[in-house]
């Protein structure tokens, strides 16, 4: 419900910035500090799972990036000329957004990158014995399916291997036909998507065990500068290059997703005794009906918002796609020196023992949705140490999760319904209010009492008499 009445209603601000008071404004204006957070209700449920530790952690990567990188880059640079909106602008004078997108967010990339490659190396081990019994599997002649328990059996690994072979040779024959230009960039793309898809899927399953979240617009954009450059030197560029980049990110991105998506669902399966084979078999039907529903998805949401314009989606990760893409494939270069730096920073990280990956997430993503995972992890961690019976506290902290998934599920709803009243023609979005300083007062007041909700129907949990 709160979510659809920021989206369709509008009877509060979504987004809570210091920048809306006057106290706000001059402190950004003096120091360049600026913070926000998104009142949204499925942020908030998200920060619940996620828990304090990780929570903190990617909090930690945001304010790194606010609070540490945009002041330093405002003070040694304030005469470099940036292009905004077609105009040459200091960047002293630029926002202090921009100069996230263009320069700090730059640095989070690196740093994921480099987080990715870190948790792969941790990971060898698991990760060359899964390969293995893979192998010995596809080529093995033993039915031992039979004598498995009903909750430890899956899909013949044949399957999974005829399946990414077709998948990736159905792309390599759409490619070489729409974008290619000799056999030699196809090979090139192909071993890119088949060796990537792994790799980053790995790095995916990681990061949704870990911190609740997946770094899919991250990587992605790592496997944009990664394709880029190998096509470039393939001798692709141009637009034909920039789409054949495109396509082969969306299908990195899809591949990330649906491989932490899946992996959560395999825990709840563990959790309440499903069976696994069933359910990868209706992973299977499922990916191909979403492949055909997305595009209407994806059509619906053009046709409600836009992309491009006034009151448009911003699509930040796709501008920052954009942002590399194009001079990369038209004779530029890529931000190679903030690159290195998040990577070196990344394994500063990891040799102080903080987890890179969830730091590097912060530091990417924009601070009004970092800020309330904290929030919500933060009520997790009053819940979890309401009381020293730990039954209790399970139980409260259950009975928390509860209403933090409705939050979650909610806010995709209320969305969804908002999308098709947009379609429909209905508006009713109250455009001059939401933007009076009274409407971020009542977004003050409500996120709080969202706030104050949950913990409260969590902590309605009593111990037993005796």
């Amino acid at each position: 419900m709160c979510d659809f009445i920021l989206n369709s209603l509008g009877w509060w601000e979504e987004v809570i910035r210091t920048t809306a008071f006057k106290w706000g404004t001059a402190l950004a204006d003096q120091t360049k500090l600026n913070a926000a957070v998104d009142t949204d209700a499925a942020l908030l449920g998200l920060g619940y799972f996620t828990g304090l530790r990780y929570a903190a952690i990617i909090a930690a990567g945001s304010f790194f990036s606010w609070f540490v990188c945009i002041p330093i880059v405002y003070y040694l640079a304030p005469e470099h000329i940036m292009q905004i909106g077609g105009q040459a602008v200091p960047l002293a004078e630029a926002p202090i957004r921009k100069v996230f997108l263009d320069y700090v967010r730059h640095i989070g990339i690196g740093m994921l990158a480099m987080a990715g490659i870190i948790g792969l190396l941790n990971m060898s081990k698991v990760v060359a014995s899964v390969v293995k019994n893979a192998v010995l599997d596809i080529f093995s002649s033993k039915t031992t399916d039979v004598h498995l328990l009903r909750t430890q059996r899956d899909v013949p690994t044949s399957w999974i291997g005829a399946g990414i072979l077709l998948c990736t040779v159905l792309f390599a024959a759409y490619f070489h036909f729409m974008y290619a230009e000799s056999f030699g960039q196809t090979i090139v793309a192909f071993l890119i998507v088949l060796i990537m898809s792994f790799l980053l899927s790995v790095v995916g399953i990681s990061s949704i065990a870990y911190t609740g979240t997946e770094p899919v617009s991250g990587m992605t954009i790592f496997m944009i500068i990664i394709s880029a450059v190998c096509l470039t030197a393939a001798g692709m560029t141009g637009k034909v290059g920039m789409i054949a980049v495109l396509m082969m990110a969306s299908f990195i991105g899809t591949t990330i997703g649906m491989a932490g998506n899946f992996m959560s669902e395999l825990k709840v399966a563990h959790m309440t005794g499903a069976t696994p084979k069933k359910m990868e078999q209706w992973q299977i039907v499922g990916t191909i009906l979403c492949a055909v529903l997305s595009v209407g998805v994806m059509i619906l949401l053009n046709d409600a918002y836009g992309f491009v314009g006034d009151h448009a989606l911003n699509a930040p990760q796709a501008n920052a796609m954009a942002a590399i893409i194009e001079p990369m494939m038209t004779g530029g270069s890529a931000q190679w020196p903030l690159y290195m730096a998040g990577a070196l920073f990344a394994i500063i990280l990891w040799m102080v023992k903080v987890p890179p990956l969830a730091f590097a997430l912060g530091t990417y993503l924009p601070m009004e949705i970092n800020t309330p995972l904290l929030i919500g992890g933060l009520i997790a961690y009053f819940v979890q140490n309401s009381t020293k019976d730990k039954a209790l506290a399970d139980l409260r902290f259950a009975q928390g999760s509860t209403i933090a998934s409705g939050l979650v599920a909610g806010g995709a709803i209320g969305s969804l319904f908002s999308a098709v009243l947009r379609i429909v023609g209905v508006d009713v979005f109250a455009e001059a209010w939401v933007e009076t300083p009274e409407a971020t007062y009542l977004s003050i007041v409500m996120y709080l009492l969202l706030c104050v909700f949950l913990y409260k129907v969590a902590m309605y949990v009593k111990a037993k008499k005796a």
